[in-house]
Parts: structure tokens; C-alpha cells; sequence
């Protein structure tokens, strides 16, 4: 898969995933944005999504551990496993029931 695949994957799990949002988050969430403000989110995830880490992270020698929730919807369990291969196969541990904020609950 293309890296920006990857990221056109990234942004539809983004916009999935706020739709799912549990409305106990929702005054995380607007509060964080307000703080920031919205010139600065939208830089952030422009950032992001145009970053291309993919040739700094095979250099990578460092013992990894690479944790995911099992029903992440942001960022997808199979962009964990192209880490994985990229990372030289570390452990790749699945958090059952969790989405992408596990200790704000499932999807």
C-alpha cells in the first residue's frame, strides 16, 4: 500500500471515527480545539498527514513494542502491521475492544 494510500486511509478514519465519537469525549475534544484554535488543528493535521517518515523509520535499532486497539478506526490495525515490517517485526500486541483513545473507551 502507497503511503498516500496510507494517508487518504488516515483522513477517511479521522472523519469515521469523529462520527462514532462517545459524547463523553466530545468536551475533550472541544476544549483541546478551542485551546489550540482551528488555524492551528488544521496546520497539525496538514502536518501530519503530509509527513513522509516511512525511509527514518527502517533505521530505527531500538527495541519496539507496538501496541494497537483491535477496532482502531483512525489508524487502522493494518498500517500497524506495515510498521511492524518496516520496524524489522517487533511485537505487535492487540488491545481487545479498544479503538484508537483505549482509555476512553471502544471505537
Amino acid at each position: 500500500m502507497s503511503y498516500q494510500a496510507i494517508h487518504l486511509r488516515q483522513a477517511l478514519g479521522l472523519i469515521r471515527a469523529l462520527r462514532r465519537l462517545p459524547l463523553s469525549f466530545l468536551p475533550v475534544l472541544m476544549t483541546d480545539a478551542l485551546r489550540a484554535g482551528l488555524l492551528t488543528l488544521w496546520s497539525a493535521a496538514r502536518q501530519l498527514l503530509a509527513a513522509d517518515v516511512h525511509a527514518r523509520l527502517g533505521r530505527i535499532r531500538a527495541p519496539v513494542l507496538l501496541i494497537w486497539g483491535e477496532h482502531d478506526r483512525l489508524i487502522p490495525l493494518e498500517i500497524g502491521r506495515e510498521l511492524q515490517r518496516i520496524l524489522h517485526n517487533p511485537p505487535l500486541i492487540g488491545i481487545p475492544g479498544a479503538g484508537h483513545k483505549p482509555d476512553v473507551g471502544s471505537p
